[in-house]
């Protein structure tokens, strides 16, 4: 598969942003249980498109959206 297809459906498209966001959410919890979430960290992750709710527990699903 192209380089640029795999981009294209991860990076940039709404469903694959969405599903990188979820894959992160335990990382993002692990992140703010060991105070590593400060006003830095947060905008990292969010220039990296990765930002949003950490897990309430290791492996939570991830909420439906409406």
């Amino acid at each position: 598969m192209p380089h640029r297809v795999i981009k294209d459906i991860f990076w940039k498209s709404p469903d694959g942003e969405k599903m990188l966001r979820d894959l992160f959410s335990d990382v993002r919890m692990l992140a703010e249980d060991i105070g590593l979430m400060n006003r830095t960290s947060r905008r990292v992750w969010k220039a990296l498109r990765i930002d949003g709710r950490p897990s309430r527990h290791r492996g939570e699903p991830a909420p439906h959206a409406a």
